[in-house]
C-alpha cells in the first residue's frame, strides 16, 4: 500500500481502503479513511470509519464525497 501511495503521490490520509478479513485490518488502519465491507473478522468495524453489510459496493461511492 504505502510503496503504490507514494509512487502515485498520494498521501496516506488522502486514501480510501476497503477490506473485508483480518489481512485488511492494518491497511484500513494505515489511511484516511477505511471501509469494512461485509467484514467476516470481528476487529475490522473497530478500526474502520464506515461499516456496510450490502450486497453491492455502491454505498462507498458515498464515503469519499
Amino acid at each position: 500500500l504505502t510503496s503504490i501511495l507514494n509512487g502515485l503521490g498520494i498521501a496516506h490520509t488522502e486514501a480510501i481502503a476497503v477490506g473485508d478479513g483480518e489481512n485488511d485490518a492494518c491497511m484500513i488502519e494505515r489511511v484516511g479513511t477505511g471501509v469494512a465491507f461485509n467484514p467476516t473478522y470481528a476487529r475490522l468495524p473497530q478500526v474502520s470509519d464506515h461499516v456496510f453489510r450490502t450486497g453491492t459496493l455502491m454505498p462507498v461511492l458515498g464515503v469519499a464525497n
